[in-house]
């Protein structure tokens, strides 16, 4: 699940984005490499992507090929480059909140997305069920119930 106090960066992010359609990726569209110099931030959206952000039109979605554990839930990872650039299937480490690398994972691609694509995935599956008030109770008829004579049963 997303954590509430990334939340808000993210949709502060996300708000002052100018409007886009929504259109199917092409070949473009998808990066094997990212340079680490021209990202802006990154956003942990849950333990099997992230969000890279170059610039208010620019963000790739990195779907990891299989799902790295404790990603989601620390929110934070740590990397390795000597070429200045993040591609698929590097590694990355997952980082605790006292600052220690645990599960190694491997990057996928990067896939250019819009603003709509972004909040489907944030507000998709992975969130927590939003449920309503329960519903309302219907009375219940009581029927008492005697022995076949009528009577009381003895004590």
């Amino acid at each position: 699940m997303f954590p509430r106090n990334r939340l808000l960066p993210l949709l502060a992010c996300l708000a002052g984005l100018a409007a886009a359609t929504a259109a199917p990726a092409d070949e473009a569209d998808v990066r094997r490499c990212l340079s680490t110099r021209s990202m802006q931030n990154t956003y942990v959206l849950n333990d099997n992507n992230i969000l890279f952000v170059r610039s208010k039109k620019r963000m790739y979605l990195n779907v990891l090929p299989s799902r790295c554990p404790g990603l989601g839930t620390y929110g934070s990872f740590s990397y390795t480059t000597t070429t200045g650039s993040l591609c698929s299937s590097d590694p990355i480490r997952v980082t605790d909140r006292s600052g220690h690398d645990n599960q190694v994972c491997r990057l996928g691609e990067f896939r250019k997305v819009t603003r709509e694509e972004i909040a489907a995935i944030v507000e998709g599956p992975d969130q927590a069920p939003k449920y309503g008030p329960p519903p309302a109770a219907e009375p219940e008829t009581v029927i008492e119930e005697t022995d076949d004579a009528g009577d009381t049963p003895p004590n």
